[in-house]
């Protein structure tokens, strides 16, 4: 009965891209004992591995017992990340950290260690590291969820045959895209047993090549030889590819035989007939084998997880030295694992632990947010009441495993805005036991001068923690707080933070003053709330555009009402949208007679009243990407635009309907958008045609692009140039922001960039913070001085909304609430309004300073004020990627501007 139990659970996984403490290191290792057999095979040996984005390496000292090898951080096209690097010892302690700036090399290099195996993990971001060097042992164990991922080359690899009852090694090699190789390899005689191409013909995106082997009887357990070369198909690229061991092989890559090594025990993953998917561990064969060995292994499950906890000791399977553990198709596994490898005369060997989840027949690791500072003490009233109350300046980063530090514990919930504004705080509660519900309230706000901020003005939010993933192409999730929502009584588990929001709404017209009042639990006083109103308003800028890409495709499939419409429209405005990028098509009838298009937009010119009537002052960006890349050419029968000049009459007609709806409707500045991120010449060409087109029909022009494409391609016809920014891509550096924006001035265009919103891209998280979309839209737009910032996108789910692991990661700043027309909001959506606030505080200022310049009596006052508040500015990162800007830095300036503003005003 034990053993059925035990197979319906998972799991047993160690993660090969985590750079935490506790993650799986090596405790066995034997140098070139791997083949039995010295290698014959005479090829000069390649000195780099020419790696991409994530690996681990498995490295060793020297003879003088000093680990030293050779890392570049090498850019790949426009990415600009720093690599992370982090050496650990078997216990998992670490030993060295830290950082490689982009295009530069350093020497890791450490003190004499023991003999033994190292994990050396990195992460370079969609760059590349080239490691070379190394003065001792040095090897990969690459899989299917973690492969030997390598670009612009693939050395010669060795590895050692472990052939099963087939007698073959199976081994697995990728391309991306579009880009092919041919796979040689070499057994042990330097015979050469494999060649085949991944390239077929006609070409239909086959990139993955099965690479199967017999090995001759006497070449087991020797060294062979394997390596990627350039296919001479024409039109077949040659950049990127990944390389992994299936079964029959140790796997073990090495760029020579003595290099190889062996941590004795793998990861192994794999989908099983019936369907299920089993994720554990398999042993060296030496190492199952072993006497007096011993394995411990238990699983804790989490909220959501489908598979109960467990407790295993001993192999699942001893014949093949595996030990896992089975989830059904269609379960979901999330919880805590660890695995203890004992032996018998020299006790523990090593632990594993980490949070996993299994969904989709897919494997995840946690990556945990580190925590900082000494945990606080609970007071004696805290264990009496049961729970402590702190308030972190990152609200995203309130984890599961989070603990509050001394300096995060509050006596005071306090707020700072002007009338006609909101105030969002966030405060966590960490319980010291568990609670079946808390309930939590608040009362009505009392100003010094009898004014009233009633309860129906004061918003009160529990912030949901899921599991979302960490990148669109990822084997990581970070289990982060995101949701707010509308749910004041909630369950609580000891030792696990809870994240809740109060939001007031401070009517226009509000006394200034300090108003306070009281928050609650379960009815008791736990904090008082003291909110700030001041004396002076915070306009907003109206040559600043504030654009968002709103998704309105969904008003059509969710047959929403034009109340239904307006409500949604009135919260953009609400926080801080000043433009929408609109989609005619997605509600136009058209129907071409031949000679003429005929274009009916009434659903689309009713939205655009709804538009004008909820206050949208910024420029518009009319979309007609679907017309030019799929409507226009269908009506007319062809397969692509430039295939008929029939679509450019059409398209002409088109751009006479929305000329027209605009004059009548008196819409504000508008421009028009035809094709997204030109990234290659044949985009950019199509983009000029249709654009010049545009242009001489007497529209602005808009486009999302890339400077080279812009310098070579498109300056002539674009009046908007909205430069592609994820993560400060495009303006990665004060320079460059300078360098786009002069150039576009001098053209008599208007500087533009886009990139707020909800990507997770690249070392970049926008998901479940306030920091990142706040600084992008605050302070940063200030310092970039460009005059329109678009926020890409905001509720556009793959599959289910509600599951971040379907597909690709969906792509949500807020999200629907299941079976309304309504909106869950999050906390990246709030962080926009928090950054439009900024960037109105800092135009306001900076207009005072300006003004009392002019004034003698004032002009000191001012110089002064420009001093305090531009060191401030400086002494925050340009670029926040790799969370070199943190939102109680932004909290802090917020405040110095408040009150330099009030200095000014006096």
């Amino acid at each position: 009965m034990k053993h059925k139990l035990l197979a319906l659970i998972a799991v047993i996984v160690i993660s090969g891209l985590s750079s935490r403490a506790l993650d799986y290191v090596p405790f066995f290792f034997v140098r070139n004992a791997l083949s039995k057999t010295a290698a014959d095979i005479q090829f000069a040996p390649d000195t780099v591995w020419p790696l991409r984005r994530e690996a681990v390496l498995y490295v060793g000292p020297g003879a003088d017992g000093i680990i030293s090898l050779k890392v570049k951080n090498r850019r790949v096209t426009t990415y600009g990340e720093t690599l992370r690097y982090s050496l650990t010892d078997r216990l998992g302690q670490v030993i060295l950290k830290g950082t490689i700036d982009m295009d530069k090399t350093i020497v890791i290099k450490t003190k004499p260690l023991p003999f033994g195996v190292y994990k050396l993990e990195m992460n370079a971001g969609g760059n590349s590291m080239h490691v070379s060097d190394p003065t001792g042992p040095c090897f990969m164990e690459p899989d299917v969820l973690v492969p030997l991922q390598m670009i612009w080359g693939c050395p010669k690899l060795y590895f050692t045959t472990r052939p099963g009852k087939d007698g073959m090694i199976h081994l697995k090699a990728k391309g991306q895209s579009t880009e092919h190789f041919v796979a040689n390899v070499w057994d042990a005689k330097g015979k050469q047993v494999f060649k085949r191409s991944s390239y077929k013909k006609p070409f239909r995106g086959e990139r993955t090549l099965s690479i199967d082997i017999p090995v001759p009887k006497g070449q087991e357990g020797s060294v062979w030889c394997i390596q990627l070369t350039a296919d001479p198909s024409p039109d077949v690229r040659f950049e990127d590819m990944a390389l992994w061991v299936e079964s029959g092989a140790e796997p073990a890559f090495a760029l020579t035989p003595s290099g190889l090594g062996c941590t004795g025990i793998h990861r192994m993953i794999s989908s099983q007939p019936d369907g299920s998917f089993f994720m554990g561990f398999v042993l060296s064969d030496r190492v199952s084998q072993r006497p007096g060995l011993g394995i411990d292994f238990s699983f804790t499950a989490l909220e959501g997880s489908d598979i109960p906890s467990s407790h295993l000791t001993g192999l699942t399977d001893r014949e093949q030295g595996r030990v896992g553990l089975s989830i059904p198709k269609d379960k979901k596994a999330f919880g805590d694992f660890r695995i203890e490898l004992k032996d018998e005369k020299e006790g523990t060997l090593c632990v594993w632990q980490d949070t996993v989840l299994v969904t989709h027949n897919k494997f995840y690791t946690e990556v945990v947010h580190e925590e900082e500072g000494t945990p606080a003490v609970p007071t004696q009233a805290d264990v009496v009441r049961g729970y402590q109350v702190f308030q972190r300046d990152e609200p995203g980063f309130v984890r599961r495993k989070s603990r509050p530090a001394d300096t995060e514990i509050i006596s005071k919930l306090t707020g700072e805005v002007s009338g006609g504004m909101v105030s969002t705080e966030f405060f966590a509660v960490q319980p010291l036991r568990d609670f079946t519900e808390m309930t939590i309230g608040v009362t009505e706000l009392n100003g010094t001068n009898g004014a009233v901020i009633p309860k129906d003005r004061i918003g009160l939010f529990s912030v949901k923690r899921w599991p979302q993933a960490e990148e669109y192409v990822t084997n990581h999730f970070l289990d982060m707080p995101e949701m707010l929502e509308k749910k004041q009584t909630v369950p609580l588990k000891a030792k696990t933070p809870q994240l809740f929001a109060v939001q007031t709404t401070v009517p226009e017209g509000t006394a200034p003053g300090v108003y306070r009042g009281t928050l609650t639990l379960n009815g008791e006083q736990i904090l008082p709330y003291e909110l700030i109103v001041d004396d002076f308003e915070v306009p907003e800028v109206p040559t600043m555009t504030f654009g968002l890409y709103p998704d309105t495709i969904r008003w059509k499939e969710r047959n929403y009402t034009d109340a239904e419409i307006e409500r949604e429209m009135k919260i953009f405005r609400e926080y801080g949208i000043t433009a929408m990028l609109v989609y005619p098509m997605v509600t136009a009838e058209i129907r071409w007679d031949g000679k003429k298009l005929h274009v009916n937009l009434d659903e689309f010119k009713k939205q655009m009243r709804i538009y004008k009537k909820c206050g949208f002052y910024g420029v518009i960006v009319v979309d007609l990407q679907q017309a030019v890349r799929q409507s226009l050419p269908e009506i007319i029968g062809v397969k692509n635009f430039n295939d008929s000049d029939d679509c450019l009459v059409a398209y002409g007609d088109l751009l006479d309907a929305i000329k027209a709806a605009a004059e009548a409707d008196k819409w504000p500045r508008y421009c028009i958008h035809t094709v997204d991120e030109p990234y290659n010449d044949e985009r950019a060409l199509f983009a000029v045609k249709t654009l010049k087109f545009v242009k001489e029909r007497g529209f602005k022009t808009f486009n999302t692009c890339y400077k080279d494409m812009v310098r070579k391609h498109l300056a002539a016809v674009l009046d908007y140039r909205c430069y592609n920014n994820i993560g400060y891509m495009s303006l990665q550096t004060p320079e460059l922001a300078r360098e786009l924006r002069e150039e576009t001035l001098a053209d008599g265009d208007e500087f533009w960039w886009y990139g707020s919103g909800c990507y997770n891209n690249s070392q970049f998280l926008e998901d479940g913070n306030i920091y990142s979309n706040r600084h992008m839209l605050g302070l940063f737009a200030w310092r970039s001085k460009a005059t329109g910032v678009w926020s890409w996108t905001f509720l556009r789910p793959h599959k289910d909304q509600f599951d971040d692991f379907d597909t690709s990661k969906d792509d949500c700043m807020c999200y629907q609430t299941p079976g309304e027309n309504s909106l869950i909001l999050t906390l990246q959506w709030e962080a926009v309004r928090e950054g439009t606030y900024d960037y109105r505080y800092l135009c306001l200022w900076e207009s005072l300073v300006k003004k009392a310049k002019t004034v003698p009596a004032l002009k000191e006052r001012a110089e002064q004020s420009e001093k305090t508040v531009n060191a401030a500015v400086e002494a925050i990162s340009w670029n926040a990627r790799g969370f070199a800007v943190n939102n109680g830095q932004l909290r802090a300036l917020r405040k110095l501007i408040i009150s330099e503003i009030k200095a000014l005003n006096k």
